[in-house]
């Protein structure tokens, strides 16, 4: 039984990992490449709200990812009384989560900048109050 749940726990992380990629793959030519300099006079909290309704969709994204897996069957649910839906990384998407935000290089750029962005200004302030 044991063997069973691992090689479904395999196949739920092998399935988040494919669309975690596509759907990267995907966001990333839709959106095209991050580009630095054109937010060089956007305020911070612009670039902010951003990124807030960027991770708001992505949100939504891996709920309806993770109903949708769901969905999938296993190919041997059912044997020796095995239940694929009492898996509990069926219902985790986190291996999504993870795989998108690492693929995705628009939304890490992004990310990467504004924190860049933001603990520079945070040290200019602190310099200046010294």
């Amino acid at each position: 039984m044991r063997s069973i749940k691992m090689l479904d726990i395999g196949y739920i992380f092998l399935i988040y990992f494919t669309i975690a990629v596509v759907l990267s793959i995907f966001v990333d030519k839709m959106l095209g490449k991050f580009n630095p300099d054109a937010y060089k006079t956007v305020p911070n909290w612009q670039i902010m709200i951003e990124l807030f309704l960027a991770f708001w969709m992505y949100g939504i994204a891996c709920y309806i990812i993770r109903n949708l897996v769901e969905l999938i069957p296993f190919p041997i649910d059912g044997y020796h009384g095995f239940q694929h839906k009492k898996v509990k990384e069926l219902s985790s998407a986190w291996v999504f989560g993870f795989v998108f935000l690492t693929c995705s290089s628009n939304m890490s750029d992004r990310l990467k900048y504004f924190y860049n962005r933001y603990t520079t200004a945070e040290k200019e302030i602190t310099k200046e109050l010294k």
